[in-house]
């Protein structure tokens, strides 16, 4: 049954590749220890990139677009650092629209104004567990009494991470914060904008001697008619330590009745490994046509 109501949810589910890294680190165990992010499970610790970090890489990239973004508004009396909000003007910039804000006096919390983000990010985590491994540095800026430099450890970790956000198209340049919505060429503008981010990801933190990658090299995507993050738990690693990505094309044919238009892509290195059910393309083949639905016909 082909949905027939209006899309107003785009979900892009993507993994993406590191070597060595240390994208995000965790709370500080020991003074010469730099942690990593981890949640236990029965087999092992995951490391995974906080949902915060995602956000912030995101706003990274629109910023390095040109695009303003919603500084902390500082008060008379107040440093940027007592200040924990945006300026909460989403017609006015684009991270409160897409990210939202939430903006509490001094005991008024219950008269808060705030805008509930339309765009929903998931931590990204690793598929395979963490293997204990760390890298030894010295710091030479910091010497001790003998005048030898600093040693620390910091953790590191190398494999697929699996990120997902949903967007909900509906909620974009309207609903709370807004007195009137923008018009639909706005609208659409900043969820292009969005798209090419995401391609684009990038965690500026920690990549002086870690450098890591944090672009797509497989992405799964669906506009949709309810809103729904349908591939976020579609790929995995199987028991037979290979990566599965068979639940991809399971889970359109299973939500066929809300999925108006799917996409797969890949880098040469994996796309093969897609279902050819799933039809898969380039990864900028996947991210044109994610553009292509993106029209002003979606915000009238």
């Amino acid at each position: 049954m082909k949905p027939t109501a209006k899309p107003n949810c785009l979900s892009i589910t993507w993994l993406a590749e590191a070597s060595l890294a240390s994208f995000n680190a965790g709370d500080k165990e020991a003074d010469n220890l730099v942690s990593l992010k981890k949640i236990t499970r029965q087999d092992g610790q995951y490391v995974y990139i906080s949902g915060q970090a995602v956000r912030r890489a995101l706003r990274d990239r629109l910023e390095d677009m040109g695009e303003p973004l919603s500084l902390p508004h500082v008060e008379e009396g107040q440093s940027s650092k007592q200040v924990a909000h945006t300026q909460g003007k989403p017609a006015e910039f684009i991270d409160d629209d897409l990210f939202g804000f939430m903006i509490a006096r001094k005991g008024q919390a219950e008269s808060a104004t705030k805008r509930t983000a339309p765009v929903r990010v998931s931590p990204m985590m690793s598929l395979t567990p963490w293997q204990g491994e760390t890298d030894f540095g010295a710091n030479f800026s910091k010497m001790d009494v003998d005048g030898k430099p600093n040693l620390f450890e910091t953790e590191i970790d190398g494999g697929l991470y699996r990120g997902t956000i949903l967007i909900e198209l509906d909620r974009i340049g309207c609903d709370e914060g807004y007195d009137k919505p923008d018009p639909p060429d706005k609208r659409v503008d900043r969820v292009q904008k969005l798209l090419k981010a995401t391609r684009d990801l990038w965690l500026s933190g920690r990549q002086s001697r870690f450098l890591g990658d944090l672009t797509p090299k497989i992405v799964a995507a669906a506009l949709m008619t309810a809103k729904v993050p349908l591939f976020l738990e579609a790929i995995f690693i199987g028991s037979d330590g290979k990566l599965n990505l068979n639940g991809l094309a399971e889970a359109v044919v299973d939500r066929k009745d809300i999925v108006v238009s799917k996409v797969f892509g890949g880098t040469e290195k994996y796309r093969a490994l897609l279902p050819q059910e799933c039809e898969p393309v380039t990864i900028g083949e996947a991210f044109e046509k994610m553009s292509g639905w993106i029209t002003a016909r979606l915000f009238e």
